[in-house]
């Protein structure tokens, strides 16, 4: 019997599965082998991998910054770990995870070499204050990274 773990404050969220994953591997690894070498790549899901939690819970280790919504006790990450973020860990094509769920975070930080990116809402909600969207900045030799939120107000 599986226990229940309630890791990420009860959102009852889904998670990618096994074949979507397995989609992500074999394409990156079909357009390795088509090109000579690992293709860099972003991700953008709706509901965050578990790691964003990790990332929240170590702002200074992750080098996070952005707003961290106190009020919020969660980030809307799934329960279920999915294993994706090891999947692109273990690739080592995948440079950033973005994702936002609850419209009241806007935080970044990386965490074994992958920028996380957690974006509020782009449009007029109750969350006014934080809407905007995550920018991305890569310099030129594309060797550094860097996030922040532009904010509409």
């Amino acid at each position: 019997m599986l226990l229940k773990r309630d890791v990420s404050g009860g959102t009852n969220l889904d998670s990618l599965h096994f074949t979507q994953i397995l989609w992500y591997w074999d394409t990156s690894v079909s357009m390795q082998n088509a090109n000579g070498g690992k293709i860099p790549g972003f991700m953008y899901f709706q509901v965050p991998p578990y790691q964003f939690m990790l990332v929240k819970r170590n702002k200074d280790a992750t080098e996070s910054t952005g707003n961290f919504n106190t009020k919020a006790t969660t980030i809307s990450a799934s329960e279920r770990e999915s294993g994706i973020f090891w999947y692109c860990y273990e690739r080592g094509d995948i440079k950033a995870i973005f994702s936002g769920y609850n419209a009241e975070n806007d935080f970044s930080g990386s965490y074994l070499d992958i920028l996380m990116g957690y974006c509020s809402t782009v449009g007029k909600t109750k969350f006014s204050e934080t809407a905007g969207a995550r920018v991305v900045t890569i310099s030129q030799n594309g060797k550094k990274m860097t996030s922040s939120m532009s904010y509409l107000k």
